[in-house]
């Protein structure tokens, strides 16, 4: 039997990014002008959900929006109490793109900076770990779906930079 720890579920995170995120049309409302579906990040947790409930659900509970401290947390994962050498952790996405998707009535994106996006996906990494350390979970996963033209590697190292100095893991 393989022992589910951080790094099986980073593999399983990787997983879901080539079998899922990578292929699916379904969070784009037009993809040729960046244009994603709204709420993007609701759409990208409910799929992981699925995924990991999937993956896991006969040997831990995967819950989604669970109330934790001061927010919500995204997902949790937490081993059945029988599973000693099973591994619990949470995970918070954020979501990168390009253009806010116009609301209704309007039709115009509104643009999206990198500075901004950087920032949004920064914010994730505080969050995360004080979620993970509320709750004694014992690992903390902040994935970050970037939706933008072309590969923002700045994006990457900023949240790499970041994750490390609170022992998230930055994805």
């Amino acid at each position: 039997l393989v022992v589910l720890n951080l790094q099986t579920l980073d593999n399983k995170l990787n997983e879901f990014y080539e079998q899922v995120a990578r292929q699916t049309v379904t969070w784009w409302k037009d993809a040729k002008k960046r244009i994603t579906v709204s709420p993007p990040e609701a759409i990208v947790q409910h799929d992981l959900w699925l995924y990991l409930l999937g993956a896991y659900a006969d040997r831990a509970k995967v819950k989604q929006e669970v109330d934790i401290g001061n927010g919500r947390a995204d997902l949790t994962l937490t081993p059945d109490p029988s599973r000693t050498q099973d591994c619990s952790a949470i995970f918070e996405l954020k979501v990168t793109r390009d253009y806010h998707t116009p609301k209704p009535g309007t039709k115009i994106p509104t643009k999206i900076s990198l500075a901004e996006n950087v920032a949004w996906a920064i914010s994730g990494v505080q969050q995360t770990a004080a979620y993970r350390d509320h709750e004694k979970l014992d690992g903390a996963f902040l994935c970050v779906y970037d939706f933008c033209a072309g590969n923002l590697a700045d994006l990457e190292k900023s949240v790499q930079d970041a994750s490390v100095q609170l022992q998230v893991i930055g994805r």
